[in-house]
């Protein structure tokens, strides 16, 4: 999915912690040169303001980003990509994510939330430390059983809503629940909601 690059569409913003994640994961599989090859690919007004020659493109973890300038990034960095590899991908930078967040600033948020349960009563606080825009809302289904929607996103992009699904994911695994399996549904189009549902063992 391409992104519009009118100043107009500048709307919903993201925090560069996850971003340069998912730059480190990118250039972890791919290399530096198609990182490289990446960034001079995407539209000259998502190009401005990245630097080719620092580590994570000279994102700062504690700014805030155009979405749009985000998916631009995807846009540029998928184009060769197949999808199942996609979704390797999208796993691998949401686990780095994930790994980072208990390590650092977000380690006290995961204590608070360390059950599936609880994940729910906190998951829109975990979002907003990442987002300024749209809802993250989660049920229990049944006791080994969750269904995460992410609404009210004022832009999309197939592999963000990827990414917000294992995000989901992978937190849940590292709250310790096993043999997990997962199934998403993206309708953003038809119903401005992705969801995605998750099923772990007793």
């Amino acid at each position: 999915m391409s992104v519009d690059p009118s100043p107009e569409r500048i709307v919903g913003r993201t925090k560069g912690m996850g971003w340069t994640d998912q730059i480190r994961s990118y250039q972890q599989m791919y290399g530096r040169d198609k990182l490289v090859s990446a960034v001079r690919a995407m539209p000259e007004q998502w190009r401005r303001g990245l630097d080719e020659s620092h580590p994570v493109l000279g994102v700062l973890e504690g700014s805030w980003y155009p979405e749009l300038q985000r998916y631009a990034f995807f846009d540029a960095i998928l184009h060769d990509v197949a999808p199942l590899q996609q979704q390797t991908l999208a796993r691998v930078m949401s686990k780095a994510v994930m790994e980072r967040s208990l390590r650092g600033l977000h380690r006290m948020v995961f204590a608070i939330m360390a059950t599936p349960e609880r994940f729910v009563k906190h998951a829109q606080s975990l979002w907003n430390m990442h987002h300024d825009s749209g809802r993250l809302e989660l049920r229990m289904l049944s006791p080994v059983s969750l269904e995460a929607s992410v609404l009210d996103s004022p832009v999309h992009h197939p592999f963000a809503c990827m990414l917000n699904h294992y995000g989901c994911a992978v937190t849940l695994e590292a709250m310790g629940c096993k043999g997990l399996t997962d199934r998403r549904v993206c309708a953003f189009t038809e119903r401005g909601v992705c969801s995605g549902l998750y099923y772990w063992r007793p």
